[in-house]
């Protein structure tokens, strides 16, 4: 017998997939840039940081180096971002955003902030924060569980 807990959970589920969906779509249908939501969110994290070894990089995504050097590829192949020798080791590779790939992530701000509006402009400021607070709880039970 299902508990209504667990009823509930799957409900959520189902609309936490269609929202995914919807979100992958919206990119899709709006995307000027050619780039993925990932390839934004790498140009982001190089903004923050000026020099940015690969392995740290996917720590912070979640995903192997293989699995950055193929999203970085493009990004160089593009100009957006270059890699270089660090200077006190030059066996290790760093990765850098360049002036394109600034100029190109103020576009994809606009992109993704259209989308957000579309996604979320519904929704109270409370919704939001509550929403926000369901998510990064969850987040971080899943990162515990992972350990």
């Amino acid at each position: 017998m299902v508990s209504s807990k667990d009823e509930e959970m799957f409900e959520l589920y189902e609309a936490f997939i269609l929202a995914a969906r919807n979100w992958s779509n919206e990119w899709n249908v709006h995307n000027e840039i050619s780039l993925s939501p990932t390839h934004v969110l790498i140009l982001e994290l190089l903004e923050l940081d000026k020099v940015k070894r690969p392995s740290k990089l996917a720590a912070e995504l979640h995903i192997t180096t293989g699995g950055v050097t193929a999203l970085t590829n493009k990004l160089v192949r593009d100009g957006f971002i270059k890699r270089s020798h660090l200077e006190d080791d030059r066996r290790a590779i760093a990765l850098e955003i360049t002036d394109e790939g600034r100029a190109l992530l103020e576009d994809a701000r606009k992109q993704k902030m259209m989308i957000m509006k579309k996604m979320f402009g519904m929704l109270s400021s409370t919704e939001l924060n509550q929403l926000k607070a369901a998510f990064n709880k969850m987040n971080h039970g899943a990162s515990k569980e992972g350990e």
